[in-house]
């Protein structure tokens, strides 16, 4: 076996999504309770500045989860506060158009 760090890589790599395939299999829907930033504004309609203003009001929840000691952490922010958001918005909406 060549001792390369790109073959190294290459290797690790691979085995990492053999894994990944053998444990998450497709029938098996794994639900997380907190999302990303990137995530969320990948998958709901808001933009960052908008998204950080929502938090700031606490119409949406969120954390920032770090260790300790560590000047940085990662926000997650409650996928079921954003989808309760959006349930009144669009509840609010149909009252309107009524």
């Amino acid at each position: 076996m060549p001792n390369h760090a790109w073959y190294s890589q290459g290797v690790n790599t691979l085995l990492s999504k053999q894994i990944l395939a053998e444990t998450y299999s497709p029938d098996k829907i794994v639900r997380s309770k907190y999302l990303r930033l990137a995530q969320v504004l990948g998958a709901y309609p808001w933009k960052r500045s908008k998204l950080y203003e929502l938090i700031s009001k606490g119409e949406v929840k969120s954390f920032v989860l770090k260790e300790k000691g560590a000047i940085r952490g990662i926000r997650l922010i409650d996928k079921d506060s954003l989808d309760a958001y959006l349930e009144a918005k669009a509840a609010q909406a149909q009252e309107v158009s009524e």
